[in-house]
């Protein structure tokens, strides 16, 4: 693997992490349904913190799910033709 590719790699790895971190306890203490607003606000604001401590240095701690995939998109070309499903030309299609 070429260094541009374990690096997107890389960071495509910390921000779905980060990102399903943050999705799974803040939606998930929404789900219980025993907790209040204050709480809710708390479980997103301390999942933020603690996943911006582990891999904020990968990734520039950024956990929007729709950067995460806009992310992913703007660096598709650093992929390898070889990699590439066949038929694509130019940019991988995300269907």
């Amino acid at each position: 693997m070429s260094l541009p590719l374990m690096r997107a790699l890389r960071v495509h790895v910390a921000e779905l992490i980060g990102t399903f971190a943050l999705v799974f306890v803040g939606c998930g203490t929404i789900a219980v349904g025993k907790v209040d607003a204050l709480g809710v606000a708390l479980a997103f604001g301390i999942t933020i913190s603690v996943m911006w401590y582990a891999v904020g240095h990968i990734s520039g701690g950024q956990f929007n799910p729709a950067v995460s995939i806009g992310l992913a998109r703007a660096v598709a070309d650093l992929v390898p033709s070889r990699f590439r499903r066949s038929g694509s030309r130019g940019r991988t299609r995300f269907r």
